[in-house]
């Protein structure tokens, strides 16, 4: 795919879901020197479809907001896979790569209760997985093969590797370090550094349920919808209004039976070693 000079993208979040990956992309687009695409989670490089179309339809579609001086850069969670990696090696390969990881099992938990809210599974219980014929949410938190190939394609250096359990800790300096990796002013504090944005025991309760279904679901198939839904001061006001609320009446996600967790710990075992590896650091938060 041929590419105009001034068509670059600058950096781009591969993933993982349910990893605060909705909360980078809003401290990111917030940053006065970063331009994000005007959605997260684009699946342009991912689908073939939207691929076919070219990058000029890309640019024209989700970047036409930006400004000369800005980097661009989107966060798609469905780019982590060597598909995605062998696009953005061919149409940009000095582009920065960020990827947020997470102790998988509580990755897979997360996902998993977000999927059924969504309706793509009928098993009860978390528990249910590890029983199931295909066990694809399991497999999609082993991390180590899939960074494996980014490395070989990009390099250590074009890589930001982000690990989940360490926002806790200071969300302020877990966002300059990626504005550092950037390269933009890494002293900036982005507004909704303090935030918890899209947590999965805010969706999976009965109140968003309702509202989500009843209301949102209407707005977006409005004629101005996708547009309001789309802009950050709606984000902004969705957060205030109705998250933040619900998530101070909302029950924290059931645990799992510990039969369960000792089963996904020798499942995830070899590859959490394979990660320390990789990016020379203690897992220890993931065992």
């Amino acid at each position: 795919m041929t590419r105009s000079n001034n068509k670059k993208l600058d950096f781009v979040g591969i993933g993982a879901t349910k990893c605060a990956t909705t909360w980078i992309y809003e401290c990111l687009a917030e940053h006065p020197d970063i331009c994000m695409s005007n959605i997260k989670d684009t699946g342009f490089f991912s689908h073939d479809e939207n691929y076919n179309k070219g990058l000029d339809y890309y640019f024209s579609t989700y970047y036409n907001q930006c400004k000369d001086n800005q980097i661009k850069g989107e966060f798609t969670t469905d780019y982590f896979n060597d598909k995605c990696a062998a696009r953005f090696k061919e149409n940009f390969p000095d582009i920065k790569i960020l990827v947020c990881l997470r102790k998988p099992i509580d990755r897979s938990m997360s996902f998993f209760y977000h999927a059924k809210f969504d309706s793509h599974h009928d098993l009860k219980d978390f528990d249910d997985l590890i029983k199931a014929d295909t066990n694809q949410i399991l497999e999609d938190s082993l991390y180590a093969k899939r960074l494996k190939y980014y490395y070989e394609l990009f390099g250590r250096e074009k890589i930001k590797v982000l690990i989940y359990e360490d926002i806790k800790n200071d969300p302020v300096a877990f966002q300059q370090s990626i504005f550092k990796f950037l390269g933009v002013n890494d002293n900036f504090v982005p507004p909704s550094a303090e935030q918890v944005i899209n947590p999965t025991n805010v969706k999976t309760s009965r109140i968003y349920k309702v509202f989500h279904f009843g209301v949102i679901d209407r707005i977006k198939k409005g004629p101005f919808g996708m547009r309001l839904y789309r802009s950050a001061y709606a984000r902004k006001m969705y957060y205030n209004i109705i998250e933040k609320p619900v998530a101070k009446m909302s029950k924290s996600l059931p645990d799992i039976k510990p039969e369960t967790r000792e089963h996904l710990n020798q499942y995830y075992k070899d590859d959490i070693e394979q990660m320390e590896k990789l990016i020379g650091r203690n897992l220890d938060c993931w065992k």
